[in-house]
This record gives C-alpha cells, sequence and structure tokens, in this order.
C-alpha cells in the first residue's frame, strides 16, 4: 500500500480546529488558555482531559491519552488511522492522494456498486414506472414532500419477479445475490427479493448504500422487510438516517432515535435533525456503542401503551453499562395513538420538542418504573422487587450517578431487611413525605418526642412538609400535649389532618416496636433528602464554576456519609 506523505497529515491536522471538533461530542469548560472536561476514555469524577487549540493537542493527566485531531477522532469514533484521515479531509474539502485511493482497493467494491445501481433504478422507477402511482398517492397520504422522498433517495420496486435482474442486464448475479437483492428458488430459478414495495435505501455513516428498508403496497406481510444480513450490513449495528443525521451534525445536540423509516423522514421534513431509526430489531450494545460515538446526549421515544413500555424497560437494561460519565439518556412517551410521524404532523415542531422535554431522564425513568413496580406488588413480593432494582443498578458502571440513584432509590421506597420490611407496611407510604409522617407520628403519639429529641436538628432542612413537622415539634418542646390538644391545634391553625386519615388509622394499631421503627425511618429519610438536595445544589454549581476547598470537602463527606449509611 502507498505510503501518504506526511506533509499531507500534518496539513489535514492543522486545519482542523481540534476545540470544535471535540466540542461535537461532549461540553469543554475554559480554564484559563486551555479547555477541560472529564476524559471521556475512562471513568473519573473529575477534570482530567485538558485541550490546547493554540498547540492542536488533548491531554488526559489520568489516563495518559493524548494526540492531536487525527488521534482524537480515531478514539472517539472507533475508526482506523485510514478511516480517520479520510473524514478529516473530506471535511476540509479534501481527499487522499491518488496514490493512496488506487492502492487501497475494498473487497465489497462490486457490491457496493451494485447496490448503488439498485438504488438509483429504484428511484426511477417511483418517477416513471405505470404502477408507481399507488405508491407515490401513499407516500402523499403520509405528508412528504417531493423534496424529502428524493432526500431520502425513497424509490419503487415494480411488481413483477426479474424487474431488477434484467435492468442491471442479467449479468452480476453472484453479486445480487451477494448483496441480498435477489433470491434463488429450489430449481435454481434466481428472482427479485423486492416486489411491488416503496423501497428506502439504508445508508452507511459514509453514504453508501448497504441495504434496503421496503413497504408493502397491499395486504402482503411482512408489512416491511429489510435486507438480509450481508457483508455490508449487519442490522444489529446499523441505523436508518445515521448519514442524514450526520451530515446536519451541527444543527443537533441529541440523537432522537426512533422506530420507524417514516418517523426518521417527517422529523426530518419538519427541521427535527439527528434522526435515526432501529431497523426492526430490539437495541443491541452494539447500538447503544455506536450512538454515544456521535453524541453524549441520546433521546429514545417509545409508543405510550404497554409495548412501548416494556420496549422502554428493555432498552433501559442495554444502556445502563454504557452510562459513563457525561452520557445523557431521556425517555420520551407519546400519546396513545401516535408515532413520532403523525404526533409532529398534529402538533408540529415545537408541540415535539415540548414532548422532548417534558420525558424522563434516566434516573427518573428508572426510579419510576422501579416506584411502580415496588407499589404494584404484594407485600410479601415486594422486598424482591426491591432487591431486583438495585441488582439492576448494579450493571451501571461505579459512579457517583451510580450512588445517587441508589440512594433515591432507599429514599423513595421503604428498606428491607432480609426479605422481610423492617416494620408493618403502611398502604402507599411513598405518596406521603417523610417530614409529615414523622409529624403525624408525634401527633399520634407525643410522647415519642422525647425518644426522638434529633428531630430537633431536621428543622431548618428543606424538605416537603417540614412546616407541619415545625409546628409540631415547637408545641411539644413548650409542653407535651396529648394528642387530642395536637390535633386540635393543628384544626385551629388551618393545619390540614383529615386527608391522612388513613395513615393515622394504619399507625394506631402499631406495636411500640413499629412505632420507633416508623419514626426513626421517617427522621432519616429528611436527613437522606436534604443530604441530596446539598449535593445536587454542589454538583450543579460544579457545572458553572469550580467550587472552594471547603464545599469541596463538603461534597466528599456527604457522599462519602451515603456510602457507609
Amino acid at each position: 500500500m502507498a505510503r501518504i506523505p506526511e506533509q499531507f497529515i500534518q496539513e489535514i491536522i492543522s486545519r482542523v480546529d481540534l476545540l470544535q471538533l471535540v466540542q461535537r461530542y461532549f461540553p469543554l469548560k475554559k480554564t484559563g488558555i486551555n479547555y477541560t472536561a472529564c476524559c471521556p476514555f475512562h471513568q473519573e469524577k473529575s477534570p482530567s482531559f485538558t485541550v490546547n487549540p493554540a498547540k492542536h493537542y488533548f491531554h488526559c493527566f489520568g489516563c495518559g491519552e493524548h494526540g492531536d485531531a487525527l488521534s482524537f477522532l480515531s478514539k472517539i469514533e472507533n475508526l482506523n488511522f485510514i478511516e480517520a484521515l479520510e473524514k478529516l479531509a473530506s471535511e476540509q474539502g479534501m481527499s487522499l492522494p491518488q496514490s493512496h485511493n488506487n492502492a487501497h482497493t475494498d473487497e465489497n467494491a462490486a457490491i457496493y456498486k451494485i447496490m448503488e445501481r439498485a438504488k438509483r433504478y429504484y428511484e426511477l422507477q417511483l418517477r416513471q414506472h405505470p404502477a408507481s402511482k399507488e405508491a407515490i398517492n401513499y407516500l402523499k397520504s403520509r405528508g412528504l414532500t417531493g423534496e424529502i422522498a428524493k432526500q431520502f433517495s425513497i424509490g419503487f420496486a415494480p411488481p413483477g419477479w426479474s424487474n431488477l435482474i434484467k435492468a442491471l442486464n442479467n449479468e452480476e448475479v453472484q453479486t445480487l445475490m451477494q448483496a441480498g437483492l435477489i433470491l434463488k428458488s429450489e430449481s435454481g430459478r434466481v428472482y427479485d427479493r423486492f416486489r411491488h414495495r416503496i423501497m428506502f435505501p439504508i445508508l452507511d455513516r459514509k453514504g453508501r448504500t448497504i441495504a434496503f428498508g421496503a413497504r408493502a403496497m397491499g395486504d402482503e406481510l411482512p408489512k416491511y422487510l429489510n435486507s438480509p444480513e450481508t457483508p455490508l450490513f449487519h442490522k444489529g449495528r446499523q441505523f436508518y438516517g445515521l448519514y442524514a443525521a450526520l451530515e446536519t451534525r451541527r444543527a443537533w445536540q441529541a440523537l432522537i432515535i426512533v422506530e420507524g423509516y417514516l418517523d426518521v423522514i417527517a422529523l426530518t421534513q419538519f427541521q427535527v435533525f439527528g434522526v435515526v431509526a432501529t431497523l426492526g430489531t430490539a437495541l443491541t450494545e452494539h447500538h447503544i456503542q455506536m450512538l454515544f460515538k456521535y453524541s453524549q446526549e441520546l433521546i429514545f421515544c417509545f409508543d405510550g401503551d404497554r409495548a412501548g413500555q416494556r420496549a422502554a424497560e428493555k432498552a433501559l437494561d442495554t444502556i445502563l453499562p454504557e452510562m459513563k460519565p457525561g452520557r445523557e439518556v431521556t425517555f420520551v412517551f407519546l400519546p396513545e395513538n401516535h408515532d413520532p410521524d403523525s404526533f409532529i404532523r398534529a402538533n408540529g415542531k415545537d408541540g415535539f420538542q415540548l414532548l422532548i422535554k417534558a420525558g424522563d431522564n434516566l434516573a427518573d425513568f428508572f426510579l419510576k418504573k422501579s416506584l411502580k413496580q415496588a407499589s404494584e406488588a404484594s407485600l410479601s413480593k415486594k422486598a424482591a422487587m426491591i432487591e431486583t432494582a438495585q441488582n439492576q443498578l448494579k450493571r451501571l458502571p461505579q459512579s457517583l450517578y451510580r450512588t445517587l440513584i441508589e440512594t433515591r432509590l432507599n429514599e423513595m421506597i421503604p428498606l428491607k431487611q432480609g426479605n422481610d420490611l423492617t416494620h408493618k407496611q403502611v398502604e402507599a407510604p411513598e405518596l406521603i413525605s417523610p417530614a409529615i409522617k414523622a409529624a403525624l407520628m408525634l401527633i399520634r403519639y407525643p410522647s415519642l418526642y422525647k425518644q426522638f429529641l434529633q428531630v430537633d436538628e431536621c428543622l431548618s432542612f428543606t424538605v416537603e412538609g417540614m412546616v407541619m413537622l415545625r409546628y409540631v415539634v415547637n408545641h411539644l418542646k413548650e409542653n407535651l400535649c396529648s394528642s387530642e390538644d395536637l390535633l386540635s391545634l393543628c384544626k385551629t391553625n388551618g393545619i390540614v389532618i383529615a386527608k391522612y386519615d388513613k395513615y393515622m388509622q394504619a399507625i394506631s394499631q402499631f406495636s411500640e416496636e413499629d412505632k420507633i421503627a416508623e419514626l426513626s425511618g421517617a427522621i432519616n429519610r429528611i436527613i437522606e433528602i436534604d443530604r441530596q438536595y446539598l449535593v445536587d445544589k454542589l454538583l450543579i454549581k460544579s457545572k458553572k464554576t469550580e467550587l472552594s476547598e471547603v464545599e469541596k470537602a463538603t461534597l466528599k463527606d456527604l457522599i462519602n456519609n451515603r456510602k457507609s449509611n
């Protein structure tokens, strides 16, 4: 293979804006003359990845990774040297030296060529074949314009058994077979795989046609038919719309993942960019790894029905091991009877963007799912549900992010001991804040106050229901009132207790051991929620400015406190 001149390589590197290149993948914070971030190549809690724009290099003081734009692109997108160089050269309006191109042969070149010819043939048939009117009417009924159909090279495979074979002169049967475009019967007769279908070319990241998705025109099943696995196409590693998304990379920050070809096309038509679709298969680890190469923020759109919920839960399990620091995932559920295509046509781009903003981040989706499953489980199964959620969390890489979710899970769902809850389970406890629980426990059992004087330390915390708890504790400090007196005082001062009647009735049956466990649990959760508030506050601040040494120490102590608890 001919060697690429070093002068050419260095010219490409010098032309690339390294800062701009890195910021395609994750944000950087200016620190003096350099820019910093948490390293994308290893797990870390504090930023050690540095970019020096003036000298055109990056360096990580944590793992030692360093280099220029070429090595960064090669590492972040898992490209070989030639692929990375070719990509950077293309972005600078340059191409590799001719001597190298001539020497660099592709063993699949014949298949790529035949796939491109097939794509052009199908596009022509959509415009010219007499039977294409049905396909055109269908595309129009779905709201597609001629411009968007041309942009995505939508075509038409006419009815008949050998249209493509004849159009390609019947001379490359073996290559057509390798490309998955024709089939062979038991008698040895060859015939077109795609017949009387709308054709959606599937392109790789370089814009080469590697497969087709085909929609039936009538009642023929399957409604959608993809190319088979070929030397070019592996559906567990590919997406529809990836090339179009990469072509508009500067117009989006997050990749949006949908289910159908027409979802991708409709969203693009409405100027929502960075949209890709899976190809009739569940998300694989290869899919997730590939997506994170192109964006650190992913948005998954699911149907709002039970099937969509199940698909989201499966996707969650695949995503968890890939959630390295700096990565974000959002789960969006569409209203009933809508997919992204129909929703954006009914609500417009603004409506779709509002739907995205209302989505759940990965942590919220996981916690809501776990809470719902635990609340719907019988008492005997509840502990097992909690344990399942905790085990699922272990699929996340060990990090501060995982610690925060584990803490919130324990706050939201009652703790367990062995296979039994630590005390009697009160119906729907997660609907009552721990501060209100503590207040109600003290109203029902005022004598407990002297056993739990540490509740005084919680009164300055910012927790829902703290107004009621402060009121009750302040009265108990002055005089140990009876339960009846406290109820009367609350009623006189406008503090509503009636809506907690069910809880009050339940705790009236508590044994001495249960009383202590319930109040102790409520106070501990108040403390944990306040710690969570402080941690979140410091983490948010750290993203905007450097923390002081005292704040850093406080944050470290809070996290360590959680781990020890």
